[in-house]
């Protein structure tokens, strides 16, 4: 049983928690607005760009690595091409935009697929974005750290968090062990320097996957298809082509397009690698 502060308050565990809040979750087995997965693959790509960076500064900051100058660089030259795509699609007329009308297939089925998206997409919002507002405000002169905005999105995350895990069945503790065998790998008792800065990624994969084979199995695709995406859906840029998904992996999707304003296109699957045109047809 819960127990309660003087304000009466429950004080809840994480199990608790997901099972309260899921019925808070809006639950559409395909986007509700046609998803624009350009828009948000490039995004994707600047905020992968934008981390990068910050952990170069971080392992500087706290580790005492030197500054990657170089990797600044790559990262930041990754971020603009991807802001090029994202001009691209800002100026390109409204009626030659494709949006996906399914779900994107990273999950077991439909609604799995959006409950994931859902997730992942808030945790990018408020893990990323919303810490790095407050944190940009606490860095200006005479900012303060706003604590109760700050648990505020801890808890919104926490709240997504429970809804990804509820999509594969895996419990909260679940995740923290795998940090934990990870962690042990890395530093053994206690930090050090090196473990920090000379980690063997590999080694620290092979812990996380015998901790993994203790959980429920979860045949979802969500993991390959991320790595998928990773290597390479943005390093080969066709300039000169409207950003209508030329660049992308139509492999990953399988998903209905649909122009707005207009008929069906057609589909983007593993057996059509075209790119719809804009007469309804596919360029290769």
């Amino acid at each position: 049983m819960d127990k309660a502060n003087d304000d009466g308050v429950g004080i809840i565990n994480f199990e608790h928690f997901k099972r309260k809040v899921l019925a808070f979750e809006s639950k559409p087995e395909a986007p509700r607005t046609p998803l624009h997965l350009g828009l948000l693959m490039y995004t994707l790509s600047i905020i992968i760009g934008a981390c990068k960076i910050i952990d170069i500064i971080k392992k500087a900051t706290f580790y005492g690595a030197e500054y990657d100058w170089r990797a600044v660089e790559v990262a930041y030259v990754g971020m603009y091409n991807a802001i090029r795509r994202v001009s691209d699609i800002l100026y390109m007329p409204v009626n030659k935009q494709v949006f996906a009308v399914d779900a994107p297939a990273i999950g077991n089925d439909p609604m799995d697929s959006m409950r994931k998206l859902h997730a992942m997409l808030g945790m990018i919002g408020e893990h990323g974005g919303e810490f790095a507002e407050a944190l940009l405000a606490a860095l200006q002169p005479l900012g303060t750290l706003d604590m109760v905005n700050v648990l505020e999105e801890l808890g919104d995350g926490h709240w997504y968090e429970a809804v990804l895990l509820d999509t594969t069945g895996h419990k909260f503790v679940d995740s923290l062990n795998i940090v934990d065998r990870k962690l042990q790998k890395r530093y053994g008792t206690a930090y050090t320097d090196k473990g920090a800065l000379q980690r063997d990624k590999q080694a620290e994969r092979v812990v996380m996957e015998q901790q993994m084979s203790t959980m429920r199995d979860d045949d979802s695709p969500m993991v390959a298809q991320g790595m998928a995406i990773m290597d390479g859906a943005f390093d080969r840029p066709e300039p000169g082509l409207p950003v209508e998904f030329r660049t992308l992996k139509a492999d990953l999707f399988d998903v209905s397009l649909v122009k707005v304003g207009g008929e069906p296109i057609g589909n983007v699957s593993s057996d059509n690698t075209g790119t719809p045109d804009s007469d309804g047809g596919s360029t290769d």
